[in-house]
């Protein structure tokens, strides 16, 4: 903070934020009396009577805005419907991404419309795991159809679903059964 105008400050003037708080010294005396964000400088005469010699006022700091209030036209534009967007240019994917932690590397490998095709993984430069899906392509679009892993669970796409040829879960259904 700092003041609206020029001041010239009094070394022996004490500070005081209540009146009746002033320690009454030999007269006269001065002293400043600070109330809210106004100051004063006063001389005080005898036991009854302060003149006010000058006064001055802090100005707090201007507040900086963080974010702009968005116009009604910038509302607009973020909320557009995709249908008004225009045509979305080709950004094709990296067909391969490796990932490494540590010891640990996994590289995933995609078909042309992002679709998970293989997944491999090694352990200290040993391959542990693989995983692969098989696709055919309808109207430039992937469909799986075929699924296997280096586990032994492999299962084929079927209308309803997936039928599993070998490593099929074994999965325990219970309803609310008391022992």
């Amino acid at each position: 903070m700092k003041l609206l105008k020029n001041w010239q400050w009094r070394e022996e003037a004490i500070i005081y934020t209540r009146a009746w708080e002033v320690v009454h010294q030999p007269y006269p005396f001065y002293y400043y009396l600070v109330d809210g964000l106004k100051i004063e400088l006063r001389k005080q005469i005898n036991k009854y009577c302060a003149i006010v010699q000058d006064e001055n006022e802090f100005i707090p700091n201007p507040v900086v805005s963080v974010e702009a209030i968005p116009t009604t036209e910038d509302l607009y534009i973020d909320h557009r419907s995709w249908l008004t967007l225009g045509e979305v240019p080709h950004d094709p994917i990296d067909q391969i991404s490796t990932y490494v932690w540590g010891t640990r590397k996994v590289q995933l490998s995609f078909t042309p419309d992002g679709k998970l095709f293989e997944r491999r993984e090694w352990s200290y430069d040993q391959p542990t795991y693989t995983a692969q899906f098989s696709y055919s392509k309808k109207k430039d679009r992937y469909f799986a159809n075929h699924y296997k892993n280096s586990e032994g669970v492999e299962c084929k796409k079927i209308d309803t679903g997936w039928d599993w040829i070998s490593g099929k879960p074994l999965i325990e259904k219970r309803y609310g059964k008391r022992k």
